[in-house]
């Protein structure tokens, strides 16, 4: 099975797809990282601070796996048969890409996208809402378990279109986008 860990960056996608690959035995292929040592990219975007992705051959070079964790911001762009979307609450992801030493453009960017649902909608505009699922960072054990289950199961009944999601789009986290 090929299942997709997305997110906006700092959600907590690489510690939930190490968890997986560890219980379900089958590899973890954290995507940016792999990227810069594989040489799978194409420049350097100085504005955003990350190399961009040769998104062609990174596809090529996991095409080949049938059961593998796919641990990327934009999963949807890969073959996958789940994709979960990792969420977190924009003031902790605030601190987390504080924390990294992401300069400010950067986080504010990616706090806006985790506000606006941005991962979460193009998977689902992708994907359909079917094979889609949202998992809000919390006790990272929790999570990881609920997606074994989902995985183990087929996802029926979890599935995006057939439960409520989190919404960010508060002003409360305005507020916070404003101080940014």
């Amino acid at each position: 099975m090929r299942i997709g860990i997305s997110g906006t960056p700092g959600t907590g996608k690489t510690s939930i797809s190490k968890g997986l690959s560890a219980i379900l035995k089958i590899p973890h292929v954290d995507v940016s990282k792999s990227a810069i040592e594989m040489d799978w990219t194409t420049e350097y975007d100085n504005a955003k601070e990350t190399s961009v992705i040769d998104l062609d051959r990174a596809r090529q070079e996991l095409s080949g796996m049938d059961d593998v964790i796919i641990d990327v911001h934009y999963a949807e762009l890969f073959d996958c048969d789940l994709i979960f979307i990792i969420r977190c609450s924009p003031d902790e992801l605030y601190r987390r890409l504080s924390a990294r030493g992401y300069g400010r453009e950067k986080v504010r960017e990616n706090v806006l996208s985790e506000i606006l649902d941005t991962c979460l909608i193009n998977a689902i505009e992708t994907m359909g809402s079917g094979r889609v699922f949202e998992i809000v960072s919390g006790d990272m054990e929790e999570n990881i378990d609920l997606i074994v289950d989902i995985v183990r199961n087929g996802g029926q009944g979890r599935e995006v279109g057939s439960r409520s999601s989190v919404h960010y789009l508060t002003p409360e986290n305005l507020e916070l986008l404003d101080r940014i």
